[in-house]
């Protein structure tokens, strides 16, 4: 997380905890302590962080997994900023990122690779949510960056092919156990 230039870049880290965790040890020990271990170390140098709740969704998701896709979807609530950065928590950077391996003309580049031949729990389930085949596969290479303002058009995509009245029925009618990946669907 320090080799990102935080403070050039004018960036905020947003942490997103499950509502239910809000008074627990566990977010104490492994997410507010670190944060605040992490600005006393590095002072200007560590990014400028706000920890978010979310409160649970009946009858949309059923696991923290599928919970956790659902929320990228709505990533555009909970940011001003124009592009929207997502990183697994599992994700591992071996090398320096440097901010012109993201951006190139003030336009993102987008990581990824042409895909037919993808993990196929994530290509079934982009089909299931978009009704064909994913054009290109992002999951594994992160930072996964998308504009904003292109979420509620992607909700909206969703809703529609599944011939829903809200994105959380049509959500809960692919994604409520095993969504897949939410950055091939994206």
């Amino acid at each position: 997380m320090m080799f990102y230039p935080w403070q050039v870049a004018k960036t905020t880290l947003v942490i997103m905890v499950d509502a239910e965790m809000q008074n627990s040890t566990e977010l104490r020990e492994d997410v507010l302590d670190v944060l605040e271990r992490g600005q006393r170390e590095f002072g200007t140098a560590f990014p400028k962080t706000r920890v978010i709740f979310n409160d649970p969704i009946p009858n949309v998701y059923s696991t923290g997994y599928s919970r956790m896709q659902y929320l990228g979807f709505y990533a555009d609530k909970y940011v001003a900023e124009e592009f929207i950065l997502f990183v697994d928590s599992d994700a591992f950077f071996h090398s320096y990122v440097d901010r012109e391996d993201l951006w190139e003309n003030g336009k993102a580049i987008i990581q990824g690779r042409f895909s037919v031949n993808n993990y196929n729990l994530f290509r079934q389930k982009t089909i299931e949510a978009i009704g064909q085949e994913e054009f290109f596969s992002c999951m594994s290479y992160f930072p996964f960056i998308i504009k904003r303002e292109h979420l509620p058009h992607i909700r909206e995509a969703i809703r529609k092919y599944h011939n829903t009245s809200t994105f959380e029925e049509a959500y809960a009618s692919f994604g409520s156990k095993d969504p897949g990946s939410q950055y091939n669907i994206m």
